[in-house]
């Protein structure tokens, strides 16, 4: 019973200490919708409910969007539905606002901790999504390296060919038998272009399946990785910063 009353008791005592630093929040804490509804957030993030108290947090901030109570919920409902982006953000603007309106020092203590737990988890799943991105250059590069190689493969299978036939085109093929130097040049030729021939195809094969391989890696990347995407964050980590 005690941890399910955590949150309204929480409330409650923000809305004991009312704060005057901005207009939009003056006098908030004796505004009664604002109490009201501030309750009716604490009770639904206590039930699990964490979108119904996002949607009334979120329409709250119209009203004082400085407030730590508000800004703490606001984090804690985007945290429970897995948007710790969102959810670190707001607990910036609930630890800034601390500096400007009175607040409990154990709400402070609570938005330093939740703080800081957000913290340490957006710099890990950034870190993740770094790593990601580095696979996904690499997926490239692979990619058009094997497209290299298989175009490098089709020219000497094309060179190969021509080098081959090209004793079949001869006018003169056939007619020098006794011409052991032409015979031994063209015996030359041809073996220049089976081997060429051969090592074309090698290449071609293999930088098909190279490029085929992680060209299908990199145009997937984001299918498979669903969880490669940036959020662009309305501030700095940076312990100052004043929203």
């Amino acid at each position: 019973m005690k941890k399910k009353t955590h949150h309204a008791a929480m409330a409650a005592l923000f809305l004991m200490l009312p704060g005057h630093a901005f207009a939009d929040c003056e006098d908030i804490a004796q505004n009664e919708e604002w109490i009201r509804n501030l309750i009716d957030v604490a009770a639904f993030h206590d039930h699990g409910d964490y979108k119904e108290s996002l949607e009334i947090g979120l329409k709250m901030l119209v009203m004082c969007d400085r407030s730590p109570a508000l800004n703490y919920y606001i984090a804690s409902d985007y945290q429970a539905l897995g948007e710790n982006a969102k959810a670190f953000a707001y607990i910036l603007k609930a630890s800034d606002g601390t500096a400007h309106m009175a607040t409990s020092k154990e709400n402070e203590e609570s938005i330093k901790r939740k703080r800081e737990e957000l913290e340490t988890i957006v710099m890990g799943e950034t870190s993740a999504k770094i790593n990601l991105y580095k696979y996904k250059n690499e997926y490239k590069t692979a990619m058009w390296a094997g497209l290299g190689v298989g175009i490098s493969g089709a020219a000497l299978t094309t060179l190969g060919t021509m080098l081959i036939t090209s004793d079949d085109d001869d006018p003169d093929n056939g007619n020098n038998s006794g011409d052991k130097s032409k015979d031994n040049a063209y015996t030359s030729s041809n073996l220049a272009g089976y081997c060429l021939l051969g090592a074309g195809l090698a290449m071609l094969v293999g930088g098909a399946v190279l490029g085929g391989i992680y060209g299908y890696k990199y145009m997937h990347f984001e299918e498979e990785n669903t969880q490669f995407s940036f959020h662009v964050m309305p501030t700095s980590i940076g312990l100052s910063v004043t929203f």
